[in-house]
């Protein structure tokens, strides 16, 4: 099963319906970061390190599902001209619950008629959205 989908769809509305989707099956989803709300405070431009545009209109939002395992999911959406890229953060430090991860993964890939979304299998070979 993947670990990144792309949606078509822009950021607000992809982290709402992956919250409402993931709600609805029981898990408990904390927002611990949002780019758009802590870009408030800044006053001059933001030049976008990914796109190279002279305003960042990125939108960048770490989400913690909490369900059944010991430690929450850690899953982040990227998002740039209405195309969210979600991704389970697995690295050294996290490497969540297999079984966890599947049932995240599959609750998402059945929301994915409201979403637009496609599964990323070469994660690598794909550009940041």
């Amino acid at each position: 099963m993947p670990n990144t989908l792309l949606l078509d769809i822009n950021g607000d509305d992809a982290v709402k319906t992956i919250s409402e989707a993931l709600g609805a099956h029981g898990f408990y989803i904390l927002r611990s970061f949002d780019l758009r709300s802590a870009l408030t405070a800044v006053t001059v431009g933001c030049e976008c390190p990914h796109h190279g545009t002279e305003k960042c209109d990125c939108q960048f939002v770490v989400l913690l599902i909490y369900g059944e395992a010991a430690e929450p999911i850690t899953l982040t959406t990227h998002s740039h001209n209405h195309q969210t890229r979600i991704q389970i953060v697995r690295d050294a430090t996290m490497n969540p619950d297999p079984c966890f991860v599947e049932k995240v993964m599959a609750v998402l890939l059945e929301a994915s008629p409201s979403l637009s979304l496609s599964p990323l299998i070469n994660e690598e070979a794909t550009s940041h959205a």
